[in-house]
């Protein structure tokens, strides 16, 4: 796996993203989660590490905007907006999918406060990227303006490391199935995991069920009970809830993993 440079790259990416925390950590510096062979570090200078949909959907949004426009430069106007509208989330302070887009605001400046470093292994090679997601930011906006759009000036350059992983290795993100993936944590780093997972894939691959484990383990030990008990069930009715709006996705679920196969022709 390790010797395809492309796949690596890709693989870092999603790890990036998908095991990024689900709730608060507290005053915590670091967060730490291994999932097999890779092993993603999150470290902190600021006063938080970030979490949560926002930080999802910050990322998400990034990685889309720098294969769009083919710049490091980053600038939340008018796109940015659209793609919290096209998501369910309308761009002003009060209105939208939740009560206050304040905990945007405060995620941008958490997770562009952080150090992500990612190794990936196993027994002959090791691929690494220590980065931070943005190089230089300018962060404003009308906080206590419920009639303005929630950014409005706000700009980032993205790092090096960041931008040529992601112009080297582009994964597209169906807007319409991560509007529907919103509706649970789980769903949506389903889907952001199989997305990457998907991406170029020709033959099948089954995910064993303790590397999913592994993977939302540290959630799974602070308080969701009902996925920890039963994973397989929790996960087949969430990717039910998905394949209604996304005709490429092909799974199996088994006792033993889920498999997915390659996407399903348009």
């Amino acid at each position: 796996m390790l010797s395809d440079a492309k796949a690596a790259g890709v693989i870092r990416r999603m790890a990036t993203v998908c095991a990024l925390p689900w709730t608060s950590q507290g005053d915590a510096v670091y967060f730490t989660r291994q999932i097999g062979p890779l092993k993603h570090h999150l470290c902190r200078v600021g006063k938080h590490l970030p979490y949560g949909v926002w930080l999802r959907l910050l990322f998400a949004w990034i990685c889309t905007e720098v294969e769009r426009t083919g710049s490091p430069k980053v600038l939340f106007g008018e796109s940015f907006n659209q793609f919290l509208q096209q998501v369910g989330v309308t761009g002003s302070h009060q209105e939208g999918r939740w009560a206050s887009t304040t905990g945007l605001c405060d995620q941008m400046h958490y997770f562009f406060d952080c150090f992500v470093d990612l190794r990936v292994s196993d027994e002959l090679n090791e691929s690494g990227m220590t980065h931070t997601t943005a190089a230089r930011t300018i962060l404003q906006w009308e906080a206590d303006d419920p009639t303005q759009d929630l950014l409005w000036t706000a700009s980032i350059k993205v790092g090096e490391a960041l931008f040529s992983e992601i112009k080297s290795h582009p994964v597209a993100l169906e807007v319409e199935v991560l509007a529907a993936a919103l509706g649970s944590l789980l769903r949506l780093d389903l889907f952001l995991l199989l997305t990457y997972r998907m991406h170029d894939l020709t033959m099948p691959v089954q995910i064993p069920w303790e590397e999913l484990r592994q993977h939302f383990g540290p959630e799974l030990e602070e308080g969701a009970t009902e996925i920890a008990g039963n994973l397989p069930a929790a996960v087949s009715r969430e990717l039910g809830v998905l394949s209604a709006g996304w005709p490429a996705l092909d799974y199996v679920v088994t006792d033993g993993w889920l498999e997915v196969r390659p996407p399903l022709p348009r």
